[in-house]
């Protein structure tokens, strides 16, 4: 996790998210932030970390608004 003014930027494992749809990762990932951290963040856009050939998902970069 880091912190930025206005969020949180969260790095989620590629297996965690790779079989979810892109339209329910955002949901998801709110999903896995509160069970691993027990704070409700809303997660506003999940973006794949790819390899520099962008070939492999290496991660998931998900990115919070204010800490609720």
């Amino acid at each position: 996790m880091s912190s930025q003014p206005g969020g949180n930027q969260v790095f989620i494992a590629t297996d965690l998210l790779e079989a979810v749809p892109e339209g329910e990762r955002a949901r998801r990932a709110q999903l896995l932030i509160h069970q691993r951290t027990g704070k409700s963040w809303h997660v506003s856009r999940v973006e794949p970390i790819v390899d520099k050939d962008a070939q492999e998902v290496k991660g998931f970069i998900a990115y919070t608004d204010q800490a609720q």
